[in-house]
């Protein structure tokens, strides 16, 4: 019984995928899709990293001018 729901659910997630595939004013959709799926996640690992690499370089300058002090 499951295995005939399952089946029923795939076939109207592909119906669905290829009436959006077909649509050829869909463009701004698209472009949605590609900028909520890569474009933000990309720019906040980002910043993530670069705070990292501060952190890093503020931990490498402590520990140069650590006999100065």
């Amino acid at each position: 019984m499951n295995a005939v729901r399952a089946g029923q659910i795939l076939r109207r997630a592909a119906r669905r995928l290829r009436r959006l595939h077909g649509n050829q004013r869909g463009d701004m959709f698209e472009y949605l899709l590609v900028l909520g799926a890569f474009a933000i996640p990309l720019f906040a690992l980002a910043q993530v990293l670069l705070n990292v690499m501060k952190d890093r370089y503020a931990m490498t300058a402590f520990h140069v001018g650590w006999p100065f002090l």
